[in-house]
Formats: structure tokens, sequence, C-alpha cells
């Protein structure tokens, strides 16, 4: 896992070398602890496409080939063809209703909370769960309750049936409509899988072709360690299989960043089997403490346009054929995260920095070791302007533009030049948030400072990714903040760190002067 092995690689690399070779190597990867947002704007490698892209699954998948998949947070799938069939009569026509079975999600207790028919979000009422029984048609959706041909009394054109996973029998009424040619036994329960069974009723007039569906979705119940009091969290979550119905799962973590990153890493499993994510990962390589922090840190509200929402939010598809490694790039991305391994154990920092855990003066640093200083970045890597993509619900799910955000201030500092660059937040469906991320994004891009020193063996607890305070006469610091990108530690006990400079102003945010509405 590239992204996870990086700055191991990097550590493992310098550990052996000499002081001054160790400095060089740690140096030349300072970007990889670096923000995947910041990542973007510099042109560093993003997630797949193709095969393996995920996020948005606008259209309609079909055949043998089709990849297994489950949603985080709230998202939207077109899923994938199961069944179809032709059958009955109406109005004297033939084969009058087109029934469907579509597979949304491949891991149960996902909830549809939208409904998109031909573009168009329609009312969804009875069929957001399964409690319409298998012998109904399903809910008629209100939109599509019409008169056939513009005659007679209205009728329902369009019926709408959703099974969250935890079905036990076949669909009745599939059973009935099916045919020799298309059988549809008892033994089609999709026992663990989401599905929605959908009846068209032909009218001329109304569908100029096959309807095309769009199902927005609550993405899995989630186990999120913050709700856990057993572990040092507040509620009474469980943390287990799938297939186990009396694990306690869900809630509003279910639409974080971190806590979707911290189910990735501990593996998706179903009835004991291993579906997507890390296998075989232990628990207690995920410091609670560390990631309890993170989650609260997506649940702590900003003050919106609309009021207030959590800082943090995500959501997207994930089909199991995506590499891991690109999967949590693109939630990272989502709430300006990166993670760190240290010696088997991961921890994840999202979002404006932590609160600094040491701090270090000009006294500290051992003036016998190689410093290292870059005190800007170079004209090829600036970047003072920003204009992100991201899926709009508003929009129909489309990939929208996000208005742009210029720094005339910093054009000036570029020779009056206009840098721009245009990161994916793939998994953001959220207008304010992708704008919120493109201002965050930019600011802590400015931060060129980097230094790389020897610190004495007091040091040897500081990790990746902690935040340290450094007052220094020399650079004209005063209590000035620094995150450790990077660290060797040496057979001596001293310590090399790789630092960034951080401000926790980069994340305000007003969202009266900072948010454009979106048109």
């Amino acid at each position: 896992m590239a992204i996870f092995t990086a700055i191991a690689t990097a550590i493992s690399a310098a550990f052996f070398a000499g002081s001054a070779i160790a400095t060089s190597i740690i140096a030349g990867g300072l970007a990889l602890a670096t923000s995947y947002a910041v990542r973007a704007l510099t042109g560093q490698p993003q997630q797949q496409s193709g095969a393996d892209a995920f996020g948005v699954q606008g259209k309609l998948a079909g055949g043998g080939d089709v990849p297994r998949s489950f949603g985080l947070g709230y998202h939207v799938t077109a899923g994938s063809l199961v069944y179809a069939n032709t059958w009955g009569n109406g109005y004297d026509t033939p084969n009058a209703f087109l029934s469907q079975v579509i597979a949304v999600s491949d891991l149960p207790g996902e909830r549809l909370v939208g409904l998109w028919v031909n573009g168009a979000k329609v009312t969804l009422g009875e069929a957001r769960a399964s409690v319409l029984g298998a012998d109904s048609m399903g809910y008629a959706v209100p939109e599509y309750i019409r008169p056939h041909n513009g005659e007679g009394a209205p009728l329902p054109h369009l019926y709408v049936k959703f099974y969250d996973g935890t079905q036990t029998g076949a669909d009745l009424v599939m059973l009935n409509v099916s045919s020799a040619q298309r059988p549809y036994t008892s033994a089609h329960v999709g026992k663990g899988v989401c599905y929605v069974v959908i009846h068209a009723f032909n009218d001329e007039n109304l569908w100029s072709g096959f309807p095309t569906f769009k199902f927005e979705l609550s993405g899995v119940p989630l186990y999120d360690p913050s709700r856990d009091s057993t572990v040092g969290g507040s509620g009474s979550q469980t943390h287990g299989d799938y297939g186990d119905p009396s694990i306690v799962r869900g809630g509003d973590g279910d639409n974080f960043p971190a806590v979707q990153i911290y189910n990735l890493l501990l593996g998706f499993y179903y009835n004991g089997a291993w579906l997507y994510g890390l296998q075989n990962t232990s628990a207690a390589r995920l410091p609670v403490s560390n990631w309890i922090a993170q989650i609260d840190k997506c649940r702590s509200t900003v003050i919106g346009a609309s009021g207030p929402e959590p800082s943090y939010r995500t959501g997207g598809q994930i089909n199991v054929n995506a590499q891991l490694a690109n999967a949590i790039e693109a939630f990272l991305t989502g709430c300006q995260g990166r993670i760190s391994e240290i010696g088997g154990f991961y921890k994840i920092h999202l979002g404006a920095p932590d609160t600094p855990t040491f701090t270090f003066s000009d006294g500290d640093i051992l003036s016998t070791e190689t410093q290292v200083y870059r005190p800007f970045f170079s004209l090829a890597d600036s970047v003072n302007g920003i204009q992100a993509t991201y899926p709009d619900p508003v929009q129909g799910w489309n990939t929208a533009t996000a208005p742009p955000y210029y720094r005339e201030d910093l054009e000036v500092l570029d020779g009056d030049r206009r840098l721009m660059a245009d990161p994916s937040f793939d998994f953001v469906p959220y207008a304010e948030q992708a704008q919120r991320l493109q201002k965050s994004a930019i600011e802590e891009a400015q931060r060129a400072r980097t230094h790389t020193l020897s610190l004495p063996p007091a040091f040897w607890i500081v990790e990746p990714g902690d935040v340290g305070e450094w007052t220094s006469q020399r650079n004209g610091y005063d209590a000035k903040q620094f995150r450790v990108d990077a660290m060797v530690d040496r057979a001596n006990l001293d310590v090399i760190l790789s630092l960034t400079e951080v401000d926790p102003s980069d994340y305000d945010w007003d969202s009266d002067a900072d948010f454009t509405p979106v048109t």
C-alpha cells in the first residue's frame, strides 16, 4: 500500500544512512505526508479512473463482470441490473409492464433516501424502507400517477420497492411475473444485498424509452469508536461482522471521513468472508484516542449558509476492484487529511493542525548535524488559485465546478501570474464544504517554510503528524507551529525531523464573506 508505506520506506532507508545522507533523504520526502488536497494542487498522483473509478456511478451497470460494490456515506448510484422482464397486458397493450431488479449495494443496511427518474427527482415516501411487503408491487411514485394515454382515471405508472439486505425470501411479485425464458425463483433472495424492484407501466405518452434511475443511499452503517463506550467513546455501538444482526452500528459518523477510513482499515467482512479493505487488522493498531479526536473534528460544526453543519462529510460508492490506497486518498482529499503509519500503527490527522504536543528552541537543535531550510516554493510549485469539481446532488449528481477561489495578493507575489489548480473532490457532495476545502487548500499551500534538523533523545517520542512550537531568535519565530511530516530515529537515540509550518487560521471560514452561492 504505497499510500501508507511511502513514509515508512523513506524512514527505513534513512535509518541506516549517515547523518547527512539521512537528512537529504528525509528532506526530499517532505511531500509524502502533506494533505491530499494540497498534493492535488501540485499535480501529484491522484486516484485512478476507468475500471477502478469510484464515487458516483450514474449509469446502470450490467453483465457478468460487474464488480461488487457498496456505499459509504450519502451517495448516489444507478446500481447494476440483476433481472429484467416484460409481462402482462393493459389497455390491449401486450407486455405492458417492464419489471427490473437493480442491486445497489453488496452489503446490507443501506437506506434509500432519494430517487431520480429520467433525470428528475421524485417523491419517495414509503419506498424509503422495505415496509411494503413482498406481495405488493411497491410504492406508487406520485409523479407517475396519471391517466393512460391521457384518458380515464389516474393510475400508477411506476412502482418502487426497496430491500435493505436483511430480507429472507424472494419478492413474491417477481416470482409471479417471471417467465420460462427468464425465470425468477424462490432462490433469488439476494441475502445481504440491498436492491430495488421497479415496475414501469408502458405508456407511449410518458416514456420515450426505457426509464433510467439514480438511487440516493445512506451508505452502510459503520462502526464509530467515538460512539462505543467500551473503548473510550460515548454510546452503545459495537464492532463486528456485517452478517451478525446483533452488532450495533450506524449513526451520524456514517458520513464522517475519519469513521469511513477507520472501517476501511479494519476491513469489511460479511458472514466471516472478507470483502474489502485491509485484512486481519487488529483494532489495537488504530490508536483509539487519535481516531476519536479526529472523528470529533469531523463532527464539530461550522456555520454555513443554511445553518450549522459538520466540518467534514464525505460519501461515495466503492467498487471492490478499486485500489484501497486510492479510495482512502479520495476520502482524505475531502477532509484535508493525512495518514501516518508508525511501527504498524495507523494514525490520522485531518483539517486544522492539532494542539501542539511539544516545544523546542534553537538551543535544543544539535548544531553538529546537518540542517536543511527551504523558505519558499519555486514558481513551478506555486499555486494561487483553485477551482475544484465535485458531485452536486442539486444538479442531478452531475459533476459540478465550484466557484473559483482567487487570491489577487498572491498573484502579485507570483509576478502577476494566475497559477490555477483543479483538484477533484469526488467524495464531497456538499457545495459549501467543497468551497471550504478550496480556501483551506490554497491557504495551507502557502506554508512554504520547511526545516530538516536533528534533536536530542528527549524528542524520541515525537511522531509524524504531531505539531510542535518552535521559538527561534535566529529565524524570528515566536512559538511558531510546525507539523512533523517525517522523522528518523537514529541509533544513538537522536532524532531527525522534517518540519513544515502550519497555521490554524488557514481553516477559518466566514460563510457570509467566503461562500459563493451556487447558480
